[in-house]
């Protein structure tokens, strides 16, 4: 039996969160606080960041708090919500080019499918709504759920049950892949590559792009969770590539 995981933002829906919530509740802050929005921005991130490495690893994606936190230290006393943003952006999610497509074939051939993301449920839950794809997901695992982030394997492990043949696919070398190799599964990552390499099969890209998978993690935001570059076991460049790999 197989069973699919898939991250969120950037893999089956834009990422809400860094295209338009972050930036209009660093906006919005920046005005009532006559700062610059992007200094607003940089102290929500400084502190997601900090909080990992003090080893607050559930706390460090509680945005709410965060934010709130942030506004706190800079005197503004009529809170921006990130939940209210979340709510009001959910409104514009649509899943990716080929993401129903994906999904309802993996149903149909008797597949089950897990979202697997570091967005707390109350960020997941109107998103995967508004994007109309809520009805695939059989189990949604979160930080605030289990106590543990991406690339912990705890997360994995309680998106799966025994017996099931399993595939992580997402875009985040050092949060999906690596993540997925340390539960001991085999991951699917999401990439541009050259159009000459674009023939080749998910598994042979792999090793040609190599050295691009790696210049992608060292510029990725979350690589210091982790040791090193992981290689994933498909490299894919649409999602729809997954039907090849559910017809196997």
């Amino acid at each position: 039996m197989y069973r699919f995981l898939f991250d969120l933002d950037d893999t089956l829906v834009d990422n809400m969160f860094m295209k338009y919530i972050l930036p209009e509740v660093s906006r919005k802050i920046a005005d009532i606080a006559g700062m610059d929005p992007e200094i607003i921005r940089r102290m929500i991130i400084d502190e997601n960041i900090r909080r990992l490495k003090s080893g607050l690893y559930v706390e460090a994606f509680d945005w709410d708090d965060i934010i709130t936190g942030v506004q706190a230290s800079i005197g503004v006393g009529d809170p921006v919500l990130f939940s209210d943003e979340v709510i009001k952006f959910s409104r514009m999610a649509s899943p990716k080019p080929g993401v129903k497509e994906v999904l309802r074939r993996i149903k149909s051939e008797e597949g089950r499918i897990s979202l697997v993301t570091n967005g707390f449920l109350s960020y997941v839950l109107p998103i995967l709504s508004k994007a109309g794809i809520i009805e695939f997901f059989d189990r949604i695992v979160t930080p605030d759920q289990t106590g543990y982030i991406k690339p912990m394997p705890e997360i994995f492990l309680a998106a799966v049950d025994r017996n099931e043949k399993i595939v992580h696919v997402g875009d985040s070398v050092s949060l999906d892949i690596c993540g997925a190799r340390r539960a001991g599964f085999d991951s699917a990552l999401i990439m541009e590559i050259p159009p000459t390499l674009s023939e080749l099969d998910p598994m042979r890209r792999v090793y040609a792009v190599a050295e691009l998978i790696r210049k992608k993690f060292e510029i990725e935001t979350y690589s210091f969770l982790v040791e090193g570059p992981c290689l994933p076991s498909y490299l894919i460049t649409d999602i729809r590539e997954l039907l090849h790999l559910i017809r196997r």
